[in-house]
């Protein structure tokens, strides 16, 4: 028995002994959710389809999908999202295990949308036509600094044209974002000021040599808006004030990052008179662009660098805006 017993343990350990190896761990299982919808109204988009993950996954009446997958979850999909009678939206889906708010809007291609119109405004086709720009758009609440001296009277503002200045603010603010952003402060003085992130700064000049209104940088952290303080720099219905609601309004548009576009507040030839603020029109497809992260590109990409998301990201555009009459 004991010579038996020995000749087994020699076995053994002459094979490497220890306990036997099974098979390895299963693959962790995975899966991510979320919902398509319409971005501007919300509705679910039933049927759409998500290329992502190297798989391919459609939405239900509900607009939920869900992907599945084994093994180590990525950090990033790159999504394709698609749907008959929608724009296709090129974007990034974080990936995180379990989540179930993955959601993802896209562009109905019908009215109220249209897309020549989105481009004058988020693209600048009016001014450059055929070279789109990607968006420009704040990723904080702007707060605005308004220097209230007027060198073309040597004093400051008259506390109707100051009014003015800041009833534009806050109207045109939540109008050009959808809602997302009100102006953060207001604040004035006679001083000029270092530029500093989170501000746009507005000024007074007097410049009868040149012919603008008004000058901004488009959607710039931090931004400017400078108003040329001349008699004929209104709307029609004011023709001989040197500022008014018409050009205020404008600017700060081109300061959230609204570019030129035909009819309403961001009209370059401001011929109208009665509308204050943004129109119906411009309000809808601005908020589509505050719905994207900026740098997203024609039609609907968005950038997959963190950088390219930063407001006012490279150097800063500015547009000049010959509006006397």
């Amino acid at each position: 028995m004991r010579r038996a017993l020995l000749a087994s343990l020699l076995l053994v350990s002459a094979c490497g002994g220890g306990t036997p190896t099974g098979p390895g761990p299963t693959p962790q299982a995975w899966t991510i959710s979320g919902r398509v919808t319409n971005t501007l109204t919300g509705d679910p988009v039933g049927g759409a389809t998500l290329a992502l993950g190297g798989q391919t996954v459609t939405a239900g009446a509900d607009g939920r999908w869900t992907l599945s997958g084994e093994g180590a979850i990525p950090t990033a999909f790159d999504a394709v999202v698609s749907a008959s009678g929608f724009h296709t939206r090129n974007t990034r889906i974080q990936g995180e295990n379990g989540r179930t708010n993955a959601d993802v809007d896209i562009i109905r291609d019908a009215a109220p949308f249209s897309l020549d119109f989105y481009r004058q405004l988020a693209r600048d086709s009016f001014d450059t036509p055929g070279q789109f720009k990607t968006t420009k758009r704040w990723i904080t609440a702007p707060k605005f600094y308004i220097n209230t001296t007027n060198p073309a009277t040597g004093g400051t503002l008259s506390t109707s044209e100051l009014g003015l200045i800041t009833n534009s603010i806050q109207m045109v603010v939540p109008q050009v974002t959808g809602g997302l952003y009100q102006a953060a402060a207001i604040e004035t003085g006679t001083t000029a000021r270092p530029e500093q992130v989170g501000w746009i700064q507005i000024s007074i000049v007097h410049d009868q040599a040149d012919n603008f209104c008004g000058r901004a940088t488009i959607g710039a952290n931090p931004g400017k808006i400078l108003f040329n303080y001349l008699p004929g720099c209104a709307n029609i219905c004011t023709p001989n004030a040197a500022i008014s609601h018409t050009v205020v309004d404008h600017e700060i548009g081109h300061a959230l990052g609204l570019y030129h576009a035909l009819g309403g507040a961001m009209d370059a030839t401001a011929n109208h008179c009665k509308l204050q603020g943004l129109s119906d029109a411009e309000q809808v497809h601005a908020r589509i662009v505050y719905r994207r992260p900026a740098g997203n590109s024609d039609v609907d990409r968005d950038p997959t660098s963190t950088l390219a998301q930063s407001a006012g990201g490279g150097s800063a555009h500015t547009v000049s805006c010959f509006r006397r009459r």
